[in-house]
């Protein structure tokens, strides 16, 4: 990013924040109190501006890549070449793993903010995202239009979006002033730029913004440093230790009663993590998974009392997205899962939380030995090892919270791949993780987890390959 770009931010935001007014500016969002929510959503809609802001991400875009890779020529479009993808239709691009499960999902999250920072829901925004992808594959490059690029940017771009959309929303203060005003603002610009933007073209940054109908989401994480030994049958020179940097953090409750209609993704789950190794070529992984409710309902039963009772169980519609980038192991998957989240109170220390989710993969990626990205494509910068096609996948998860005696967390992940783009066949992929920790001063605790990884490929034309990789990793986390 050019630096000169940061330093107009910086000044931009410095002369915004002069100490707020509380009687200056009054916003109220949302005046129907039997109607809580956990983000504050703008009743006046600009459907139009929506639009324009999606179609100029597309513009800029493209212009950028014109004046910054003058070595390419995709983003020389005209009208020919528009002429060209509608005639050609959709195909299976051939880009890396990273890109296609992680950067157009990014992308996609662009296109979600920009409507949903002006009062479009989650459903609408949705709308926008695919509105975005499908202008910027038929008109923002001269390639093909690409199929897999119209899910992946769709629905992780709504799954991200959503996500730094509620994030952002935590981290913004309508009554701070002064230097509180300006962290949080220039944080949130970070974590959304689209909300931010937004928010300065409408006369918000300085604006004292009040939501009588809000309610704060019950919100936990944690954060956790350590090192991994790994081991495989891979036959990829193994190096030993490896640090390590993951979070997880839990928004909202499927069992909150304050909130009486659920929205989409009023309860996520998102983990994530880093690692440092040299093994497959690359010396940086990156990981993101997580899940989040679409529809949700609490079908907990009436004790005799006609008290709720102590196991609660919520049934629900869930957005799965996976992106595990590991050197030896890539999986990317968007699914759409049923689901039921339990929650067993076996004593006043004791808390168990059982997750169970299964269903389709509308697009799932696994990385092969038997992908040639050469022999389907003349550009040398696709460099695609991987598959790609729809699936079915199950998740399964176990949650100990003992007090003083540790937290235990069992987890069981499945993904069946069939293959649409690649050798004919199949892919089946499991990882299981088993975790403890215990608390050693306050929030802060010390544990081990081991995972182990394994995955079987059945190809029409090729012999099956089965591989697997087992990790012990040990951690300090901070709980909050």
């Amino acid at each position: 990013m050019n630096k000169y770009y940061l330093y107009f931010i910086t000044a931009l935001l410095l002369f915004s924040f002069q100490r707020v007014n509380a009687q200056k500016t009054l916003r109220i969002y949302n005046n129907n109190l039997e109607n809580k929510s956990y983000v504050m959503q703008d009743t006046v809609r600009h459907q139009w501006i929506a639009g324009i802001e999606v179609l100029g991400l597309n513009v800029l875009v493209n212009r950028f890549n014109y004046y910054a890779r003058p070595e390419t020529d995709f983003s020389e479009v005209s009208l020919k070449s528009w002429k060209a993808n509608f005639e050609h239709g959709l195909e299976w691009d051939w880009n890396e793993f990273g890109v296609n499960y992680l950067g157009h999902p990014y992308q996609g999250s662009h296109y979600y903010n920009s409507a949903r920072s002006l009062g479009m829901n989650y459903w609408a925004s949705g709308a926008y995202t695919l509105l975005g992808s499908a202008t910027w594959e038929w008109l923002g490059e001269t390639h093909p239009p690409s199929g897999n690029d119209l899910v992946n940017t769709t629905m992780g771009g709504m799954f991200l979006g959503e996500v730094m959309y509620r994030f952002s929303d935590r981290i913004y203060d309508g009554k701070a002033v002064g230097f509180n005003r300006v962290w949080r603002e220039s944080v949130a610009f970070l974590l959304n730029p689209m909300r931010a933007f937004n928010r300065g073209m409408y006369g918000r940054l300085k604006s004292y913004e009040i939501g009588p109908g809000r309610v704060k989401p019950l919100f936990n994480g944690s954060v956790s440093f350590g090192g991994g030994m790994l081991s495989s049958n891979t036959g990829y020179e193994k190096e030993g230790s490896t640090a390590l940097l993951e979070t997880k953090l839990v928004y909202g409750t499927p069992f909150d009663e304050r909130i009486k209609k659920k929205k989409p993704f009023d309860y996520f789950v998102l983990e994530g993590w880093y690692r440092v190794r040299n093994d497959t070529g690359k010396t940086r992984h990156i990981s993101l998974s997580g899940y989040a409710n679409l529809i949700m309902k609490d079908i907990t039963g009436i004790d005799e009392d006609g008290n709720k009772k102590r196991t609660r169980h919520s049934i629900g519609l869930y957005h799965q997205y996976d992106y595990l980038d590991g050197g030896i192991i890539e999986i990317g998957s968007m699914a759409l899962t049923p689901g039921l989240v339990s929650d067993f109170k076996l004593s006043e220390k004791v808390k168990v939380r059982t997750t169970l989710m299964a269903g389709p993969i509308v697009l799932g990626g696994s990385n092969s030995e038997v992908v040639c990205a050469s022999c389907n494509s003349d550009d040398p910068t696709d460099l695609r090892d991987y598959i790609m096609g729809p699936g079915i996948t199950e998740k399964y998860e176990l949650l100990v919270d003992a007090g003083k005696w540790g937290i235990l967390d069992l987890k069981f992940h499945r993904w069946d791949i069939f293959v649409a783009s690649g050798p004919a066949g199949r892919e089946r992929l499991n990882t299981w993780i088993v975790d403890y920790e215990i608390p050693v001063i306050k929030q802060l605790y010390i544990g081990a987890r081991y995972l182990y990884y394994d995955r079987k490929a059945v190809y029409d034309d090729f012999d099956d390959i089965t591989k697997n990789q087992d990790e012990i990793r040990t951690f300090i986390t901070l709980h909050f």
